[in-house]
Order: structure tokens, then C-alpha cells, then sequence
């Protein structure tokens, strides 16, 4: 997508770094125009536009606002808490400031929190053992327990400031003046991972064949119960979500604009990995098969043996989820952003 024919042959992709407090600085990197992602225009044109736009301490409602302007009231806080939103867009005109020295926030919640998962369900337990002839066979090894879960990761919308100018409501200065606009948006920390899911149980040994008597003398001799499988161990713990990146920050608009967003104090660091999830705990043993009825004089094996404990006890913690990356910050030199309503 071409912009317009009247804007600079290329737009000025400007990276700046402004953490919390600190002001940035301008270190122009020329890019083509077209670089101004496509879904931007396809937002802009099917928003409703409207005259004025109030912000006050509120939750943004939509992800895109178009109007002729945006008035942030004193000491406004715009917050944003949808994250499934792939962007926020504020579009106007005139972007103004009812106390452009108080000025106005744009931030998330600061106590949202990733969810850890919960853990899967037990490994389901093989059925009882059968017999081979009269003796119960021996029951096998429970099932290992499911890998937990991998921990949530709470991804941030970005934001695109897009105006022709910018500046402090009632003043008569025609020109982008300086306000004091700050973005709260760092990442998110990563949930811890879910705990593994617990081990099977060993399986139970067989029953032994029952005995048989006629007249109180043994016909069929009986047998023996199956000993009970191991337990099973438990599962390997979910890894660490991820912490989501800081919130990229895209501004548009005349070189006068971006001399003045340039000093916006933007927090957005990454968010740190969530921690292993725990291992599941291991099944229980399995049951000793009982062993055949002994009628008259008959006589054979005992019951089964209860199973031994898992080995090993469980498949180890997760692996903690990866920090998340400080969010970009970039600007683009656009002199007349009305035209992207209409190209």
C-alpha cells in the first residue's frame, strides 16, 4: 500500500526506547511507506467516525477509535483489558489535552495475572489381571502420569496513536505542542506450568482358580493370586508459560507529531517466564490377586503380593517458560493522516 503522493518519499521508522521515566530520543531509520501494515487501513475504514471523543478514567470500549478528535480529560487513565485484540487504534484529527502538564495514561490492568492450568486427569488404570491356567498372572506397571501443562501466556495489543496534531485543548497554537502522555503497558509474567498429572495405579493381580472337593477330598487343586503391578510414576510438570513482550507502540503522523510523541514515557519491558510446574504424584500400588478357595483338603498358593512402590517416583519439573522481549516502539512520518480513510 502506497500512502500519499503529497507524503515524504519514505516514512521515517523510528525506534525509541523509553522505559519508565526516561525520555527517548529520535535515531531515524528510513523504510518504505508501504510498510504501514494493511489491517491498519482495513480498521480505520470500518470504524464509525465520531466528532469528539471523551476519554476520562475509563476501560476502553472497541479497539479502534476514529474521530475528528480525542480530547483526554485531566489526569485521564485509558485502560486496556482486552488481550484478545490484536491492536488498540487511536485516530483523530486532533489529538488534545485538557491539562497538557497533568496529562493522561494509557495502561492495563496492573494486577492482571496469567492462570495456571490445572493438572490433567489420573492415568487410568489397566483393568484386573487375568489367569494363566489356575494362578492369577501378575499385574503390570500403572500407566505414567500426562505432562502437565504448559503455563499461560497473556499476549498485549498494540497501540497506534495516529493524529495530525497534537497538543493542549483551548490553545490557539496551531502546531504540535509538548504533553505529558504516558503508556503503562509492560508484559505480563508468565503463569507457573501446570503439575503433572498423577500415575496410574499398577494393575491388580488375577485371582487365583478356586478348588474343587467332592466329598471333602480335593478334586482341583486351586491357585494362587497374582502379585500387583508397580505404580505407576507420576507425570513430568508443565513447563513455564512464557512472559508476554511489552506492548509494541506504533505513532503516525506529521514530523511535528512525532516530535512531540518522541518524549512519551512508555514502560513496556518484557514479562518474566512463569516457573516448572510440578510433578504429578505417583499411583498407588496394585493389589495383590486373592488367591483360590482351598475346599476340603485341598491346598495351593498364597494371595498375591501388593504391587511395589513407582521407580522412578515421578518424570521430573518442567522447564520455566522464557522471558519476554521489550516491546517496540516506532514512528512514521505521514503528512496528512486523513488520506488513509481513503486510500
Amino acid at each position: 500500500m502506497i500512502l500519499l503522493a503529497t507524503a515524504v518519499a519514505c516514512a521515517a521508522l523510528t525506534p525509541l526506547s523509553a522505559q519508565e521515566g526516561e525520555e527517548a530520543t529520535v535515531d531515524a531509520l528510513q523504510i518504505s511507506e508501504s510498510e504501514l501494515p494493511e489491517p491498519i487501513f482495513t480498521a480505520l475504514k470500518s470504524a464509525e467516525r465520531e466528532t469528539i471523543f471523551n476519554v476520562g478514567t475509563e476501560t476502553i470500549d472497541r479497539p479502534v477509535i476514529v474521530a475528528d478528535k480525542i480530547v483526554f480529560n485531566r489526569g485521564a487513565i485509558a485502560q486496556i483489558s482486552k488481550f484478545d485484540w490484536p491492536r488498540v487504534i487511536f485516530f483523530a484529527e486532533e489529538i488534545l489535552f485538557a491539562n497538557a502538564e497533568v496529562g493522561a495514561q494509557i495502561m492495563r490492568p496492573i494486577d492482571v495475572q496469567a492462570n495456571k492450568p490445572d493438572a490433567p486427569d489420573q492415568a487410568a488404570a489397566y483393568p484386573k489381571a487375568g489367569r494363566d491356567g489356575r494362578d492369577g498372572r501378575d499385574g503390570v506397571t500403572g500407566r505414567s502420569g500426562a505432562t502437565g501443562r504448559k503455563g499461560e501466556t497473556i499476549s498485549l495489543p498494540d497501540i497506534w496513536i495516529i493524529t495530525n496534531r497534537i497538543g493542549a485543548q483551548g490553545s490557539s497554537d496551531p502546531s504540535s505542542t509538548k504533553v505529558n502522555l504516558r503508556i503503562w503497558m509492560p508484559g505480563i509474567d508468565g503463569s507457573e506450568g501446570g503439575d503433572g498429572g498423577r500415575g496410574g495405579d499398577g494393575q491388580a493381580g488375577g485371582d487365583g482358580r478356586d478348588g474343587k472337593a467332592r466329598l471333602g477330598i480335593c478334586s482341583r487343586g486351586p491357585g494362587g493370586g497374582g502379585d500387583g503391578g508397580r505404580a505407576g510414576s507420576g507425570g513430568r510438570g508443565g513447563d513455564g508459560g512464557n512472559g508476554s513482550n511489552g506492548v509494541n507502540v506504533n505513532f503516525v503522523g506529521p514530523r511535528s507529531v512525532i516530535d512531540v510523541l518522541q518524549y512519551t514515557s512508555i514502560s513496556n519491558w518484557g514479562g518474566e517466564g512463569g516457573s516448572a510446574g510440578s510433578p504429578g504424584a505417583p499411583g498407588s500400588k496394585g493389589k495383590g490377586g486373592s488367591r483360590g478357595s482351598w475346599p476340603g483338603t485341598c491346598d495351593g498358593p498364597p494371595a498375591g503380593s501388593e504391587g511395589p512402590a513407582a521407580n522412578p517416583v515421578d518424570l521430573g519439573s518442567g522447564e520455566p517458560g522464557d522471558d519476554g522481549r521489550k516491546g517496540a516502539v516506532v514512528a512514521y512520518i505521514q503528512d496528512d493522516v486523513g488520506s488513509l480513510l481513503s486510500e
